[in-house]
């Protein structure tokens, strides 16, 4: 190819080259953007709710909750009657897993949600903030599900949520629950607690990989420890029991500190937080469980810490 040829190729696709460039350039500069936005809004989000929750913690003792059963001999009824609310092919080996891991009498929300629950998978076209890292969504309100990008992972977390969700009426005013979160007008709490512990249940029961949420993931998993039976947090999980979750923790940490995991989890719900500032929040939530003396709960802390040394030398051995 001569000279010339070259020449008239670089001018046929140039300007195409430049375009992609410049494209790329002003997506990261408006992704930069969209995330130091979604931080300021969620600062000044804290900064109003933490005043919040220092009212609410006024003289706060919470109760732990009883949690009601079916009998026994109603739960192999309990299990067709889920199924035939089922209306999506791709929901039963979920629903599989999650009864066979959790037992019916722990999903009292999946009852009323899976009947006229809807599935909708977004095309990328419609999609109203295409930058944005979000991979699913379910509204309660809508009674709906939506799938941004179908990996492995997405449905079975957004399904956590759905079987989680139920509406509760107190003084005239309505409240969402999902899972720990708690939202209602003037309120939104204990979102980026329950995000990453709906993930950690996402990886333990589906078996799925790390899909979102990492920071609160990482953090979650120490967390749980305030509870001497994991199985005591999923109950809670799943019964909307926020109270409990409280409990545990004021018995050997303080309100203080229990604010500032909460409202650590929340600023990092959707961005991946500093090295330093994760670990000092892992460090705090440690401590409160060292208080304790309990020898099985402080050695499953100094599990993960050996787990989570190991996953760094794995990663960069194979880099």
């Amino acid at each position: 190819m001569d000279i010339a040829s070259i020449l008239y190729s670089l001018f046929q696709v140039g300007p195409l080259i430049i375009a992609c460039n410049y494209l790329t350039i002003r997506l990261k500069q408006d992704r930069k953007y969209e995330l130091q936005k979604n931080a300021e809004m969620k600062a000044c989000w804290l900064d109003y709710n933490e005043e919040l929750l220092k009212n609410t913690f006024k003289d706060y003792s919470p109760q732990k909750n009883i949690y009601q059963f079916f009998p026994k001999e109603l739960e192999n009824i309990a299990i067709e009657t889920l199924y035939s609310l089922n209306n999506y092919q791709e929901l039963t080996p979920i629903i599989d897993k999650l009864i066979s891991y959790l037992g019916i009498s722990t999903l009292p929300d999946l009852f009323f949600n899976l009947e006229n629950l809807n599935i909708h998978y977004v095309p990328f076209y419609e999609r109203k903030h295409f930058l944005l890292d979000t991979l699913g969504t379910y509204s309660y309100k809508n009674n709906e599900i939506n799938i941004y990008k179908n990996r492995p992972g997405v449905l079975e977390h957004e399904f956590l949520h759905t079987a989680s969700s139920r509406k509760i009426t107190k003084n005239d005013t309505d409240y969402s629950l999902t899972g720990f979160s708690v939202v209602g007008k003037d309120l939104d709490w204990f979102r980026g607690l329950n995000e990453g512990y709906t993930e950690v249940l996402n990886q333990r029961i589906f078996k799925t990989r790390k899909t979102a949420y990492k920071t609160n993931t990482y953090v979650v998993k120490y967390f749980e420890n305030i509870f001497d039976d994991p199985k005591e947090m999923e109950k809670a999980y799943f019964y909307n029991d926020i109270d409990n979750v409280v409990y545990q923790f004021l018995e050997y940490g303080s309100k203080e500190e229990f604010l500032k995991v909460i409202s650590f989890l929340d600023l990092y719900a959707g961005m991946p937080a500093p090295k330093a500032k994760r670990d000092a929040i892992v460090n705090l939530i440690c401590n409160v469980i060292k208080r304790s003396g309990k020898k099985d709960n402080i050695d499953k802390c100094k599990k993960l810490d050996e787990d989570n040394k190991l996953s760094i030398k794995k990663l960069v051995k194979n880099f």
